[in-house]
């Protein structure tokens, strides 16, 4: 079919007009699908011009074309007819393929920025938790000399040990000083007899460490310490 010009075919739309040319020459949807490779369902949506099917204005042109072609009808004519008749749509689908770009973009920036905030949020918790168990745990208390039971000779011993860091030491419910690298040295009396020696470490705001260590002072007696 020739179309001498844009009064004859502007009547109808490009759909239908397909519809009825193809019904005219009693060519089935089967067959144009099979001489276009176009789907059927997407043929069947060409011919009631539902053109929003094709998710944009570049396959619909491009399905038109290929349905002219097949029919041996001029696809130029065509396209004009569509875009003639789909100029609102024409515009509705660029301006819809732009604004989703644009939305693809905001949720692609919105999940970076959230993923960072996560990542940044679960670093500072993290960081947040270390340091209160930190300063909540008990600090170590460590005696380096004398070895416990120990049985001295003389009725004064040192006392050489060392406490976690930012610790407060008491012996026998005394404050004593302690290094900056939590070492200390004590000269401690003893009575005759066992002494218990308790030795308690606290930090500002955790528990108390406690430890005892046993020293016998034998008065000047050999003895043994069971």
């Amino acid at each position: 079919m020739n179309f001498q010009t844009k009064e004859i075919y502007a009547a109808e739309l490009v759909g239908t007009k397909f519809k009825k040319i193809r019904e005219e020459r009693r060519v089935s949807l089967d067959d144009v699908s099979s001489g276009t490779k176009i789907q059927k369902k997407y043929l069947i949506a060409l011919e009631e011009n539902q053109f929003a099917v094709f998710g944009g204005d570049i396959y619909a042109q491009n399905f038109i074309k290929s349905y002219a072609r097949f029919l041996n009808l001029p696809h130029r004519d065509f396209l004009e007819l569509y875009k003639d008749n789909n100029a609102g749509a024409f515009k509705g689908s660029k301006a819809g393929e732009i604004k989703s770009a644009k939305s693809r973009l905001i949720f692609s920036h919105k999940f970076f920025r959230n993923f960072v905030l996560v990542l940044v949020g679960a670093a500072l918790l993290g960081y947040i938790g270390f340091e209160i168990k930190r300063v909540l745990t008990p600090p170590l208390v460590s005696v380096i000399s004398p070895p416990n039971d120990y049985i001295s000779a003389v009725p004064r011993v040192e006392l050489l040990g060392k406490v976690g860091n930012g610790a407060k030491l008491k012996i026998n419910g005394q404050e004593v000083f302690t290094e900056e690298d939590g070492s200390f040295q004590e000269n401690l009396d003893l009575g005759s007899g066992l002494n218990v020696i308790k030795l308690g470490a606290q930090k500002k705001y955790g528990e108390e460490k406690v430890v005892y260590w046993r020293i016998f002072w034998s008065g000047g007696e050999k003895v043994s310490l069971r």
